[in-house]
Order: C-alpha cells, then structure tokens, then sequence
C-alpha cells in the first residue's frame, strides 16, 4: 500500500476530486459514443472498439493530468529547442536522461496501440494499399499532434519544460504501438 501511495504522490500530487470526476465522465460519454458510432458503421467487434476508444481517451487524459495539470507551476517558461539534445547527453553517459528518453517512448506506446486497434478495420474498408498511404501516416501525425498538446500546455503553463525531443519520443512510441497492434492483428488474434 506505501508503493501505491509513493506512486501517487510522484506522478499524481496535484490530483483533485474534480479531475477524478471529469475522468469518470469523460469515460463514460466517449464509451456512449463510440459504442453508438461503431454500431452504426456496423464494425465488427464494435464492443471492443468502443472500450478501445474509451480506454485511449481516458489514458490520454491521465497522461495530460500527470505531464501538465499536477505539475507544479514554475516562474517562468523553460524550454530547449535543441534537437536531440537528450540523445546527445544519453549517448554521453547521462543514465538519468536515457531511462527519461525510453520512459517517453513507453508513455505513447499503449495510446498508439489502441489506436491503431480502433482503425483496424478501415484496411478491410479501404485495401491494404490505402489504408497504408492514408490511414497510417494520419495516426502517425495524430500521436505527434497529441504530444505536441502536451509540450505546448507545459510551455503556456509554465508546468514543465517544452522540448522537441519529447515529441519524437512519444511519436516514436505511439508508432511503435501502431507496429505492435498490427502485428497483432497479422497473427489473427482479434
């Protein structure tokens, strides 16, 4: 139960009564509608979809409570708009910096994965071919459009420190979700 505590005050001290409400909410009004959407698409495993859906959108939005709206605000934007700096430092030795790079692309992985999932069966809809021109280059750009979010909230907040490393860590994660939902999928698990 102390791990249970320690983990909440790490990564959630600033959470409030009200954000739990506003997740319990948020689940329930996006499970409604993709639930209603997927039946109307007519989508196989349209339950599953809509929990997909759900399940993205509220870990999306514990992902924004825990990098921006519990963060304690600074007095001023930090900001490095060096790219790769964190690679550079990793690649030199700094540990700290490397487990922080392989955390970032962990923290996309599941939001990628689901995803994809959710989009799966427009490949039957619109052919491999399409699907791959068009389908995934969009999920690509809307994990980096998701990260980016972030940093800018943390930059305009003053709540963390905008950097575009931290955008292609998690677009590479959230690509890396993308693979592993589709090598799923290729092995007919769903």
């Amino acid at each position: 139960m102390d791990y249970i505590d320690k983990f909440y005050q790490s990564y959630y001290p600033g959470l409030t009564i009200q954000m739990l409400i506003g997740a319990v909410v948020l689940a329930a009004l996006v499970y409604v509608l993709a639930r209603r959407h997927f039946r109307k698409a007519d989508m196989s495993h349209s339950g599953l979809k809509a929990m997909a859906t759900m399940t993205a959108a509220l870990y999306y939005y514990m992902v924004l409570l825990s990098t921006v709206f519990t963060r304690p605000k600074y007095a001023k934007r930090n900001y490095e708009l060096e790219l790769f700096w964190s690679y550079k430092k990793a690649f030199a030795g700094d540990r700290g910096l490397t487990i922080e790079i392989l955390l970032n692309i962990i923290l996309f992985l599941p939001l990628g994965f689901l995803i994809a999932y959710v989009m799966s069966s427009m490949e039957e809809k619109l052919g491999r071919s399409k699907y791959w021109r068009v389908v995934i280059p969009s999920l690509i750009l809307l994990g980096a459009i998701c990260s980016a979010v972030i940093e800018v909230l943390q930059l305009l907040l003053c709540r963390g420190l905008f950097e575009w490393d931290d955008i292609w860590d998690n677009t590479l994660g959230f690509v890396i979700g993308i693979c592993l939902c589709y090598r799923v999928n290729r092995r007919g698990r769903w």
